[in-house]
Order: structure tokens, then sequence, then C-alpha cells
């Protein structure tokens, strides 16, 4: 991604087309317009975004990471002004090594570990449901059921 602007062009044209029922994420072109179009007033409901291929930033430049993570950091550190929840962010990589050289303050608190809420069985069904309808497969029944029985909903083994 060569600069801060194209980036958040992209970004807030595949939030568009993964969610197009939200008008308003088609409009995102800066951090400024992402903060705007996540704002808490403008949504009735908790938003959870998944980014996968988040890998991807590593091979940005310094000026597009740092938007990229300080525009994160700052949606956490006012989250009562926000409709975000959590961003779960995916990619075969360690945040640990996702800092920029220009931020004072990491992205991410790795430090303090964090127990989110185990998901249910409907919620197990229906994350696997999502993704055999995108995919267009069929998953039997008691191979879902088998992963929850497994892993008893913890998230980070169901995914």
């Amino acid at each position: 991604m060569e600069s801060v602007d194209k980036f958040w062009q992209t970004f807030g044209t595949h939030l568009y087309l993964g969610a197009p029922e939200y008008n308003e994420l088609n409009n995102i072109n800066s951090a400024s317009d992402f903060g705007i179009s996540f704002e808490k007033n403008k949504w009735n409901c908790r938003v959870v975004l998944l980014v996968d291929e988040f890998d991807r930033l590593y091979r940005t430049n310094e000026d597009v990471k740092s938007s990229c993570l300080e525009t994160l950091r700052g949606i956490k550190a006012k989250k009562g002004n926000y409709a975000i929840w959590s961003i779960v962010v995916i990619g075969p990589f360690s945040i640990l090594h996702l800092e920029p050289n220009n931020l004072t303050t990491p992205p991410f608190d790795i430090i303090d570990p964090f127990h989110g809420p185990d998901f249910t069985l409907g919620q197990v069904q229906s994350l696997y449901q999502q993704f055999a309808n995108e995919y267009k497969l069929t998953i039997d029944q008691e191979v879902i059921n088998d992963i929850y029985t497994q892993t008893n909903g913890k998230v980070t083994r169901v995914m």
C-alpha cells in the first residue's frame, strides 16, 4: 500500500463490500472517516470487526502502519464513543512484531491477558454456517457439534 489515503480508501471499500447494508462504510477515505463511521450514535448495536490478512500491514510503509494502529488504539482508548466492541485481527503473524517505529504507545495490550467470553453452541453453529455459505461448502452438523464439544466453545480453539 503506497499511501495512507489509499489504505483507508481500500479498507473502507472492503468494509462496505462485506456489509453493503451499512452505506456509511462506503464513505471511508481517511482515519477520521473511519472513526466517524463507527461513532456510537450511528449504530443500534455493538460492532465486532473481523479483519483477515492483517499481516499485509507488515508490507506497508511506516506512515500506513502508524495511521492504522494509532486509529485502532485511539478507538480502544475512547471505546465509549464508538460502536466498535472488538476488533479481531487474523493473520499468520505475531502482533508482538507489528509496532511501527514512530508509535510511543503500543497499539495492543499484549501484556495484559484478556479472557473473552466463550462461544455458545448456537454461536459456533452460526459461525460455521456463515463460513460454509461464504465458501459454498457443506459442513455436517455433527462435525460442528463435535468442534463445540471438543473446544468447549473456547474462542481460541473454535476458529
